[in-house]
């Protein structure tokens, strides 16, 4: 996969181009991003509906955000397990899988 930067227990590091500028760039996701995407996945952040935002600064189309967004959970629960879960506390959440 071209666009995986770096792969480590905690962090994914992803290459990507921001959506409104074609720039090139580099976003790292840790679970507490995930865990975020997933509580406020609905909001749209100013862009219209189809746009989402993993991270910092990831933003694009919703369709391959959410696919990431749910590659870096599967991931999440496995490598860190644990602080998956306390992110999802933060929000009340519970992880159920």
């Amino acid at each position: 996969m071209g666009f995986i930067k770096a792969i480590h227990r905690k962090t994914l590091t992803f290459k990507y181009a921001h959506v409104m500028t074609n720039e090139p760039g580099v976003a790292k996701i840790t679970s507490g991003d995930v865990v975020g995407y997933y509580w406020d996945y609905h909001e749209s952040h100013e862009f219209e509906a189809s746009v989402r935002r993993l991270g910092l600064t990831m933003l694009g189309d919703w369709r391959p955000i959410d696919e990431l967004a749910q590659m870096c959970l599967e991931w999440f629960k496995v490598s860190c397990r644990d602080e998956l879960i306390a992110a999802a506390a933060t929000y009340g959440m519970t992880l159920i899988s």
